[in-house]
């Protein structure tokens, strides 16, 4: 604590930072929270997407091959 401050002043100051501190915190949390939301989204669809087009691609083979025998 920098001598030209109080005890008061310094103590102040020490729930200031406790306080910002929280607060930076929270909103960090939150906008990281939201980006990962966000990618974690992105990755799901991806794989629904691919399993979704492998799914189609397997149908139509089976399809293909069961008719190819009739």
């Amino acid at each position: 604590m920098p001598e030209s401050l109080t005890a008061e002043e310094g103590s102040a100051a020490k729930i200031a930072t406790k306080i910002a501190a929280k607060i930076a915190t929270k909103i960090a949390t939150k906008i990281a929270t939201k980006i990962a939301t966000k990618i974690a989204a992105k990755i799901a669809t991806k794989i629904a997407t691919t399993t979704a087009t492998t799914a189609t691609i397997t149908t139509t083979a089976i399809i293909k091959k069961f008719c190819t025998f009739l």
